[in-house]
């Protein structure tokens, strides 16, 4: 996609965005984080820190970190339900 519409095309942090949320559907909820991270920052130095599309970048960011810590905390109360 960055190919496609280039790196600092305004459009290319939304597919990003997008990809991101497929990958969150799938339960791959790390590399969704990961592009999300990835999103916030072209978003910022595309648009600016403050621009309403920055600012929805930054509450997904913390949603999926928020995910990744229940993730976390889920699998390691499992690991200590289930000793190896």
């Amino acid at each position: 996609m960055k190919h496609i519409a280039g790196e600092d095309h305004p459009d290319t942090p939304g597919m990003m965005h997008n990809l991101a949320s497929m990958y969150q559907a799938q339960g791959k909820i790390a590399a969704a984080a990961a592009l999300q991270e990835q999103v916030l920052e072209k978003r910022k130095h595309i648009l600016s820190d403050d621009h309403p599309d920055t600012l929805a970048s930054m509450n997904d960011l913390a949603l999926m970190r928020q995910l990744l810590r229940a993730e976390h905390r889920d699998n390691s109360e499992g690991s200590r339900h289930h000793p190896i």
